[in-house]
């Protein structure tokens, strides 16, 4: 690959990722990102370094935000009426600060905005938010659930199975199952409601969590081979595509 091609398939990851970045952020307000910092970092890791962005928030910031309010650099603008804001974002690695001066009005435009879309459309949220709990995987209402979410007809558990649900006031939005031995705990399978974000990642944590009180390893099925937390947490990948941490490992990161 020559320099100028390489220079373009680089712009064009760039481009890509910007707008990736730009429609999945604008969905949460500024609130959510920041309470959601980590989980959508993790989500949208590969957008995010191709950016020069350092997490989530700083892509907010970066590229969500100046389309959302005036952002003004000097000049004859008319800047009466608005507040000066600084935000601190990531650039190509490095700290900045900029100014950002924002209409106080627009806070209860934006509400209104949110009210509206609410009600015509649903509303994404974090699996975070969602209150989880230890069902029997092979009760009706966990199987019906799990049909309903992963389009899958047969019946995915048995009773060596376990499972984390994650629910709101409708019902179940989201499913993880998961087996134990004596030695491991395995994520099996994960399904979510389409409006539920990030359900495997926050199965991934609270495993990871028993998997330390219980002096496990934990592991990943062939089904996740490409999943990011993979590298994240530097898991070791076998020849069959199952990857593990070990409880040396989980005990060091979560000391």
């Amino acid at each position: 690959m020559d320099k100028d091609e390489m220079t373009r398939t680089l712009l064009s990851q760039y481009t890509d990722s910007y707008t990736k970045l730009k429609e999945g952020l604008a969905q949460f307000s500024e609130n959510e990102i920041i309470a959601n910092n980590f989980e959508l970092t993790t989500i949208y890791k590969e957008d995010i370094d191709n950016t020069g962005c350092f997490d989530a928030y700083g892509a907010y910031v970066a590229i969500v935000l100046p389309s959302l309010v005036p952002m003004y650099k000097g000049g004859n603008k008319n800047l009466s009426g608005l507040v000066a804001t600084k935000k601190t974002v990531m650039r190509n690695g490095k700290q900045m600060t900029t100014t950002v001066y924002v209409d106080p009005n627009d806070e209860n435009k934006d509400k209104d905005k949110k009210t509206t879309s609410s009600q015509s459309s649903s509303h994404h949220v974090m699996a975070s938010q969602l209150s989880f709990s230890d069902e029997d995987s092979e009760s009706p209402s966990v199987v019906k659930s799990y049909k309903k979410l992963s389009g899958k007809v047969g019946q995915l558990s048995d009773s060596s199975m376990k499972c984390l649900t994650f629910s709101d006031s409708e019902g179940i939005k989201g499913i993880v199952y998961y087996e134990v031995s004596n030695s491991d705990i395995m994520i099996k399978s994960v399904a979510s409601d389409s409006n539920v974000f990030n359900v495997f990642t926050r199965g991934f944590l609270i495993l990871l969590g028993r998997a330390k009180k219980g002096k496990k390893s934990l592991s990943l099925s062939p089904d996740f081979k490409n999943s990011p937390l993979i590298s994240k947490y530097n898991m070791t990948l076998d020849k069959n595509g199952r990857a593990t941490i070990s409880f040396n490992d989980i005990d060091k990161l979560l000391s």
